[in-house]
């Protein structure tokens, strides 16, 4: 497989806000700083956010990602629904989130 060096930086997109200002309350901060930082203040709250990898093989690492972002989301607000989407190719090759694991490490039911 390719380094991260050799891969195309043209499928690296980070989005940065500009020098708009919103409330705190609009994002949610991961404690990364530098990831924060990179998102312009967190992940905003009130849209979709794609998350994925740059080959199949890193699937279970891109979802422990997501689900513990899930997981952070719901500490902070019970009850909030999540969507959960992947494709035909990524479920085929590397399944679906275990239920048991969804509630036991992520807290989500």
């Amino acid at each position: 497989g390719a380094s991260p060096d050799d891969r195309d930086i043209a499928d690296v997109t980070v989005v940065r806000r500009g020098l708009a200002v919103a409330a705190p309350d609009v994002f949610l901060r991961t404690g990364i700083e530098p990831l924060d930082d990179a998102l312009g203040g967190g992940l905003p709250k009130a849209a979709l956010s794609k998350i994925h990898g740059v080959e199949t093989r890193e699937a279970g690492a891109v979802a422990g990602f997501a689900l513990s972002l899930a997981g952070l989301i719901l500490t902070r607000q019970p009850g909030l629904p999540v969507l959960w989407v992947g494709t035909s190719e990524i479920f085929r090759e590397a399944g679906f989130p275990y239920a048991g694991g969804l509630r036991s490490l992520f807290g989500i039911a």
